[in-house]
């Protein structure tokens, strides 16, 4: 998983802990609160498993929002639709540098 990866609803729960210590970058975690296809719990085992493995993270969390709220069904997911694109290219600038 890398930055700006769209995570499949498959990811969270194949993901194996031990596979955490081979990430080289900062992950950002973008979430609908309301996700049932990657509940909350599991968010939290992922980051546990990142913070074990020393893996610097970020995750911004958006109410309403379900699975997929880049295709929104409800002002929430469009309200997240809208802030997730900042939270993208905040952090890339910060990992990239700004280009010219």
């Amino acid at each position: 998983m890398s930055a700006g990866h769209r995570c499949s609803p498959r990811f969270l729960p194949q993901f194996r802990p031990e596979r955490a210590k081979n990430i080289k970058g900062r992950v950002l975690i973008l979430h609908g609160a309301e996700d049932e296809v990657a509940p909350l719990t599991e968010v939290n085992k992922l980051i546990s498993d990142l913070r074990a493995a020393k893996v610097g993270w970020e995750l911004q969390l958006f109410s309403g929002a379900q699975h997929a709220f880049t295709n929104p069904s409800n002002a929430s997911e469009e309200r997240a639709d809208r802030e997730y694109k900042f939270a993208i290219e905040r952090f890339f600038k910060e990992i990239f540098g700004r280009s010219s």
